[in-house]
């Protein structure tokens, strides 16, 4: 059955498969009350509470790749983590823009108490290309997963500190520190930045299929 099921994703994209316990135990808010995912969003990218709606960005890996195709081709790791912070900033601006342009009024509500936001990743194919790496190789897999991992570490740091400047989300609770994913993923330094500020964002982190961008 797994095997046609891939199969099926491979020739046209369907069906997609989510491990709904997992989507509903890992994520910032696994351990606080009343978080409870409800579904997606259509492409399945975004687990959504009732009321949710999804707000994404992908920062192009592509672009951060010096001297590509060459042996002597690196991505720069730096120049990402620097950026980040400015995304983050940029996202949560423009969740505030948006908020008159929800259709309902319990959607505005669900966007001011969570302010829930989604930075993703594009481009991740070409990057590999530039470095020389072929995807699924045990080289490419640990690259991709040193980059996921540092990047989703500065995404939670720059939300704590943007909640030091402009608050926390409103359903923000302490139990956030207990969350599986969070330990997961962050370092000491940003767990003890989470601890002091808190976090202004629900949700921080979702790769969408980027194909049309």
């Amino acid at each position: 059955i797994f095997r046609k099921l891939a199969e099926s994703n491979w020739k046209q994209a369907e069906p997609g498969i989510l491990y709904w316990d997992r989507v509903q135990e890992y994520h910032l808010n696994g351990e606080v009350e009343g978080f409870e995912f409800s579904s997606t969003n259509p492409c399945g990218e975004v687990p959504l509470m009732e009321g949710s709606s999804c707000l994404l960005s992908s920062i192009n890996l592509s672009a951060y790749v010096l001297n590509p195709f060459s042996y002597q081709a690196k991505f720069d790791i730096d120049s990402l983590l620097e950026d980040i912070p400015y995304i983050v900033r940029f996202m949560d601006d423009l969740l505030e823009e948006g908020l008159p342009f929800l259709p309902l009024e319990y959607q505005r509500i669900s966007s001011i108490e969570k302010r829930e936001i989604g930075i993703g990743v594009m481009g991740l194919a070409d990057m590999l290309i530039k470095l020389r790496m072929i995807y699924g190789s045990s080289m490419a897999n640990s690259q991709v997963g040193g980059i996921m991992y540092k990047m989703s570490n500065k995404i939670l740091q720059s939300s704590a500190l943007l909640a030091k400047e402009r608050g926390v989300y409103p359903k923000y609770s302490d139990k956030v520190l207990d969350s599986k994913f969070l330990n997961h993923i962050a370092t000491e330094d940003t767990m003890e930045l989470i601890f002091e500020h808190g976090l202004r964002n629900a949700q921080l982190i979702s790769i969408a299929p980027t194909g049309s961008i």
